[in-house]
């Protein structure tokens, strides 16, 4: 049975990883394919991200943006290291979009402080990238601030209570408070 479970989550893995490679070599139909098995193998939680990952490249579809998303996500879902250059150099993205790979930056790396990703995230207002993003630091640091992360979570809630992201929010919530 352990393997069985060992062998679903390498194949899960490998099809998540090999459609952001695809993404990345601009290969669109076979990301999307693969995008979409990896997504019926996957538990609720990465289903979410998942379904915010095919969001955000729906709306940033630039090949420029396509790429260096999908760099992004591997390297914090992954740990692959980043060819392009850094966020900060890129001109025609809006400062939403950098922001948002700044703090997936941030994230991917070792000694970053929750305030230090807050803060970027307080500069926000797409609300896809700004949910995503709370998203991606509740899973980073609700070990260690889980405080902090129930009280953003909440925030954003009490925020934006319209958007279809604050329903998302509220299950993602119940969970790590189960925790």
């Amino acid at each position: 049975m352990i393997y069985v479970v060992g062998l679903i989550f390498i194949l899960y893995s490998e099809n998540f990883k090999n459609s952001l490679l695809s993404l990345r070599n601009l290969d669109f139909g076979k990301g999307d394919s693969l995008l979409n098995v990896a997504f019926f193998e996957s538990d609720s939680l990465l289903k979410n991200d998942i379904l915010f990952l095919k969001e955000i490249l729906t709306r940033y579809r630039s090949s420029d943006e396509v790429k260096r998303l999908a760099e992004y996500y591997l390297r914090f879902y992954f740990a692959y290291t980043i060819k392009s250059q850094s966020p900060e150099k890129s001109e025609e993205n809006t400062s939403d979009f950098l922001n948002y790979l700044k703090l997936l930056d941030n994230l991917s790396q070792k000694y970053v402080g929750f305030q230090t990703c807050k803060k970027l995230l307080d500069t926000m207002s797409d609300t896809l990238l700004l949910f995503h993003g709370a998203f991606l630091m509740a899973k980073r640091f609700k070990s260690y601030n889980k405080d902090e992360c129930i009280n953003l979570l909440n925030e954003l809630i009490k925020n934006y209570p319209q958007t279809p992201y604050s329903e998302i929010a509220s299950g993602y919530l119940r969970v790590i408070k189960g925790n």
